[in-house]
C-alpha cells in the first residue's frame, strides 16, 4: 500500500484515522444555540449526556445520581454549541452509595460513626457531540452532600466556568468553589467557606464591574470589641478569584459613630454630611438647594425634634452638645434593602442647655462595605 492510499483511506476514515461524528439524535450538542433549560433540545442534550456518561465513568467512581438521573452541568463554555459537562462523582463500593437519597440524608451525621466519602469532578469535553473525560479532579472526603450547581459570575463570558459545591456539616456548610478557564483545563478550587450561625458566603457584583464577587463573613470574639464581623472581598482578576480586601464592621461602625459625635458637638455639619450621607443623595438635595444643616437634620431624622424647640434647623443643630450612641457589641446589620443592610439607630441628642432628645434613624452598611463610605444615612 502507497503512502498516497494510505493517506486517502485515513482520509475517508476507512482505517479509522479519523472517527465519523455521532448520528445528530446522539449527540451532545444545542442545535440552535438554545439554552433554555425548558426547552426541547436541552433536555434532549442532558439526555444524551446521562447515556455517554454513564458509558465513560468507571468504577471504583460513581456519578451522583438522584432519582436515576445523573447529577450534570452542561455549559458551552467555547459557543460552538457543543456544551462541556461536568459531573460529580463518589468513590464507593457500590452505586447504592452514590444516590443523593444516601450522600444527603442529614441523619448520617448524628451517627458518630458515619464514613465520609471521597468525592471527585469530572469535566468532560465536547468534540462535535461526542464527550471525552478531560479531568478528574479530587474534591476530598465529604461528610453529607449537599449540593452540585453552575454559579453564573461574567454573564457576557462563557469562557469561565464557576461551580459551586456545598457539603453538610455539624455546624452548617462547607462551601467550596471551582473555576474552569477553558474546556482544555482542569477546574481548580479558588475558595472555600463556611455557611453557619457565625459565617456566611455570597457571590453578588458589589462594586457594578458586570462580574459577580465572592464575599465572605466571619464573626467571632474579639476582646475590647465584643463579636467582630470581619469581611473578605474575593475579586476576579481575569485569571482567577484572589483576595482583593479585607475589613471589619463591628470596629469600623464604632470608629465611625465616635466621628460623627466629635463632628457635631463641634459644630461641623458640611464636614458631618459630607462624611456621613449617601454621596448620591447628597449631591441631589445640593443641587436642589437643601442646606447642609436641613440635609444634617433630614438623615438624623430629627424633623419633629426641631418643632418641638422651637428654633430654626440651623440654630437647632449648632446647639448640640452631646451625641449618645448604643454600645454595639456585634454587627447590627440584618435587614436588606437596594442600598445595602440597615438597622434602625436609636440615639440621645443632649443640647447646650442639656436637654435631652431621642430620635432613631436607618443607617445602612454600603452595597460595597469595602469602599469610602461604609456606613452612611439616607436622607
Amino acid at each position: 500500500m502507497t503512502r498516497i492510499t494510505l493517506f486517502i483511506l485515513c482520509c475517508l476514515g476507512i482505517l479509522g484515522c479519523v472517527s465519523s461524528p455521532l448520528p445528530l439524535e446522539e449527540q451532545v450538542v444545542f442545535p440552535t444555540g438554545n439554552t433554555d433549560q425548558a426547552s426541547g433540545e436541552y433536555l434532549h442534550a442532558v439526555s444524551q449526556a446521562q447515556i455517554q456518561v454513564e458509558k465513560l465513568i468507571t468504577e471504583p467512581l460513581y456519578p451522583v445520581k438522584k432519582r436515576g438521573k445523573i447529577l450534570l452541568i452542561l455549559h458551552d463554555q467555547n459557543k460552538d454549541s457543543y456544551p462541556e459537562v461536568f459531573v460529580l462523582c463518589a468513590k464507593v463500593s457500590s452505586p447504592q452509595f452514590a444516590d443523593y437519597a444516601f450522600l444527603a440524608d442529614y441523619a448520617r451525621l448524628r451517627n458518630k460513626n458515619h464514613n465520609v466519602i471521597m468525592f471527585y469532578l469530572l469535566c468532560f469535553k465536547n468534540t462535535l457531540g461526542q464527550l471525552s473525560l478531560n479531568s478528574t479532579t479530587e474534591i476530598g472526603e465529604k461528610p453529607v452532600f449537599r449540593s452540585f450547581s453552575l454559579q453564573t459570575f461574567i454573564p457576557s463570558d462563557p469562557g469561565h466556568i464557576l461551580l459551586r459545591l456545598a457539603f453538610f456539616t455539624a455546624e452548617g456548610s462547607d462551601i467550596e468553589f471551582y473555576l474552569q478557564n477553558s474546556p482544555d483545563t482542569a477546574p481548580r478550587q479558588i475558595v472555600s467557606g463556611q455557611e453557619s450561625a457565625d459565617s456566611s458566603i455570597a457571590v453578588t457584583d458589589i462594586n457594578d464591574d458586570g462580574i459577580a464577587d465572592i464575599i465572605l463573613s466571619h464573626k467571632q470574639a474579639e476582646d475590647g470589641i465584643g463579636y467582630e464581623t470581619t469581611m473578605r472581598w474575593y475579586r476576579f482578576n481575569g485569571k482567577t478569584y484572589a483576595l482583593f480586601k479585607t475589613t471589619s464592621i463591628v470596629r469600623n461602625l464604632k470608629n465611625f459613630l465616635g466621628n460623627i459625635k466629635k463632628m457635631l458637638s463641634g459644630g461641623q455639619i458640611s464636614r458631618f454630611v459630607t462624611y456621613a450621607v449617601e454621596p448620591q443623595s447628597l449631591k441631589a438635595l445640593r443641587e436642589k438647594g437643601s442646606s447642609d444643616s436641613r440635609i444634617a437634620l433630614r438623615a438624623l431624622n430629627m424633623d419633629s425634634l426641631v418643632s418641638q424647640s422651637g428654633l430654626s434647623v440651623y440654630n437647632f443643630m449648632k446647639r448640640i452638645k452631646e451625641l449618645v450612641f448604643p454600645d454595639i457589641l456585634e454587627n447590627p446589620f440584618i435587614s436588606k434593602s437596594s442600598l445595602g443592610r440597615r438597622f434602625k439607630l436609636t440615639f440621645k441628642i443632649i443640647d447646650t442647655d442639656n436637654i435631652p432628645f431621642i430620635s432613631e434613624s436607618l443607617l445602612y452598611l454600603n452595597k460595597n462595605p469595602f469602599g469610602p463610605h461604609q456606613f452612611f444615612f439616607n436622607p
